[in-house]
């Protein structure tokens, strides 16, 4: 098996589906050395659905990390607020300081409500006057 689909398999379990167990299982079993006939059976419906479910951990992941705003606590201390639909806490465990400079000559609010989704507006401090998220 190769790289890209072990990452793959550590990708799925975090969609919480209720099915991943079975799927990862089956993969398994497909790729062990001697559990193979005289010609490789491949269920590709296994491999199509772990993939569709790593793709959609890996994107729900790229975009929590593009849209996450840590604000200061009244003890000093930064949070976040985020409500992923998937376990993304182990991919985003390597925090990276996001530090954007806001230029008001590059402001342009039409293409920013074109591109950022409204579900994740509520946590963007930039969106809030007070910059406490709701």
């Amino acid at each position: 098996m190769g790289v890209r689909q072990r990452q793959r398999l550590f990708l799925v379990p975090l969609s919480e589906e209720s099915t991943v167990e079975t799927l990862i299982l089956k993969r398994i079993v497909e790729v062990l050395p001697g559990n193979r006939g005289p010609t490789p059976a491949v269920d590709l419906s296994v491999v199509i659905r772990i993939d569709q479910l790593s793709y959609k951990v890996r994107r729900e992941a790229h975009r929590m990390k593009g849209f996450i705003r840590f604000q200061q606590t009244a003890n000093g201390t930064y949070m976040a607020l985020i409500a992923p639909h998937y376990d993304l806490l182990p991919l985003m465990l390597r925090k990276r300081y996001y530090g954007a400079v806001a230029i008001r000559s590059r402001n342009n609010p039409a293409l920013h409500r074109r591109q950022l989704p409204r579900r994740y507006w509520r946590y963007l401090t930039e969106k809030n006057p007070q910059g406490r998220a709701s």
